[in-house]
């Protein structure tokens, strides 16, 4: 569990916001559960999924039943 901003992951997660940081990284971000299968469908590499601990977060509820 994350419990910090000041987390790697996070602050990682943070960078990629930035265009220029992308590009170097070769990296990017997408947000929803939508999106996410498109990117799994398309044979995209899934470094990390980060959804909330909230039993009522939508999204993460989502992910989880479609086993994503």
């Amino acid at each position: 569990m994350i419990s910090s901003f000041d987390n790697p992951k996070i602050r990682y997660v943070q960078k990629l916001k930035d265009k220029n940081f992308r590009d170097k990284e070769k990296k990017f971000f997408i947000e929803g559960c939508h999106l996410a299968e498109e990117a799994i469908k398309c044979g995209a590499v899934i470094d990390y999924i980060l959804y909330s601990d909230d039993p009522d977060d939508e999204l993460k509820n989502e992910i989880i039943e479609k086993n994503i």
